[in-house]
């Protein structure tokens, strides 16, 4: 056992064979805690005065700082991990730790490291929680595997401003929170595919609208790739179309490529008195992205159509909601009751730029006639699904019911 005795010839109480010295030495995290905490108690360090000799302080050292602050920095830590994890969004540009600097490295101690127990369990649980997910959303028949389209778009942080979008032009109406109709933030739509304004329509106002602001633009502020239109003519940019006309004014992408387009809209309430707008909702754009067209494939006998969506960086999608349209055979109109007489099967998975795979669920129970709601129950896809993509597998499990004439669009969330 190592003795611990004073040395006259020194301000310190622990010679180099103390116990405390022992413990230094080693880099393993509990014993180095343990280490700067003997230290501050028994060995405190003086400070150092402009003028004269410092003060010593018992329970005080260059540790102490590292002592008291890094379990709070640790549990803040934990909590930022477990958000995460329950929220899907990612939280990690928020906190990225500050710069490295040599200098002050070389000046102070650093933070004795500590055992992070509840860091690791909430890793563990993440890593069962995937592997429950990938065997419950596992069904019969295995997924063939076509990894479709990698692609990586714009960070949801570059959305344009309602300044890039609009200029000044609706700055100075009156706010009113009547005016309140929201809208999707990110939708999927298939190359050559189409979707209107009321399809990306969340809920609808309780005021009185009667115009929506409405500007198309691409990513990073250049021209769009698809375009607008109402009634067979190209909208103009920055229009202001009655709010109506929701339902009329279509978007259109190009029908081959990958790419992403904004569409800003403000909504606008006249009165008609004076000719100008008495009334303005918020400002909000919704993303819509375009990752090829649909691809045909058969299974056997099985005819298959797979459909590709992605979404923006520093995005997480924890469902997707499909809107089937064109359901047109055997005298089924709606997806859910062909999928329901067992004809037809709509599916969807996560295909990961490390090759695994994140399984979907289909829930039927809250899906609806042409509505049909894939959740991934454990595990959000990544990051935007940067490198990777959301697939889509629509089935015909009749031969004779006809799936070519079927066509989509996803509401990522």
């Amino acid at each position: 056992m190592t003795e611990i005795t004073a040395s006259a010839l020194s301000t310190t109480v622990f010679t180099q064979e103390s116990l405390a010295s022992s413990v230094l030495v080693t880099q393993f995290d509990s014993l180095a805690s343990l280490a700067a905490a003997l230290r501050a108690v028994g060995d405190p360090q003086p400070f150092p005065g402009l003028q004269g000799p410092g003060d010593t302080v018992v329970g005080v050292s260059p540790e102490a700082p590292g002592l008291l602050s890094q379990p709070t920095f640790i549990g803040a830590g934990n909590i930022i991990a477990l958000a995460q994890q329950q929220t899907g969004l990612d939280l990690n540009a928020f906190f990225e730790p500050p710069p490295f600097d040599p200098l002050q490295e070389g000046l102070f101690f650093r933070p004795p490291p500590f055992n992070n127990f509840a860091r690791e369990a909430i890793e563990a649980s993440l890593i069962q929680a995937m592997a429950r997910a990938q065997a419950e959303a596992v069904e019969d028949e295995p997924l063939a595997e076509i990894p479709g389209p990698a692609f990586s778009f714009p960070s949801i942080l570059q959305r344009p401003s309602e300044n890039t979008a609009f200029g000044a032009a609706f700055s100075g109406v009156p706010l009113d929170p009547s005016q309140n109709s929201v809208f999707f933030n990110r939708i999927g739509v298939p190359s050559g595919g189409a979707i209107t304004l009321a399809d990306i329509q969340q809920r609808a106002s309780t005021g009185a609208a009667t115009n929506f602001a409405v500007s198309l633009t691409g990513a990073f502020g250049a021209a769009p790739s698809g375009a607008l239109s109402l009634g067979g003519t190209a909208l103009a940019d920055n229009s202001v179309i009655a709010a109506s006309d929701l339902a009329n004014v279509i978007y259109t992408p190009p029908t081959v490529g990958i790419g992403l387009d904004n569409i800003s809209l403000i909504e606008l309430r006249d009165d008609g008195a004076d000719g100008a707008f008495d009334a303005r909702g918020v400002f909000q754009t919704a993303t819509l992205t375009f990752a090829g067209a649909a691809q045909f494939r058969r299974d056997g006998d099985e005819r298959i159509r797979d459909f590709f969506f992605g979404a923006e960086d520093r995005t997480v999608q924890t469902q997707v909601v499909v809107a089937v349209s064109g359901v047109n055979s055997l005298g089924f109109t709606t997806a859910l009751d062909a999928i329901n007489a067992g004809n037809l099967r709509i599916r969807g998975l996560e295909n990961r730029s490390d090759g695994s795979i994140n399984r979907a669920v289909t829930n039927l129970y809250e899906s609806s006639a042409n509505s049909i709601v894939l959740r991934f129950p454990f595990l959000p896809t990544q990051n935007g699904v940067s490198g990777s993509n959301i697939q889509v597998e629509v089935r015909s499990l009749d031969l004779n019911f006809d799936i070519s004439t079927i066509s989509l669009f996803a509401i990522l969330g």
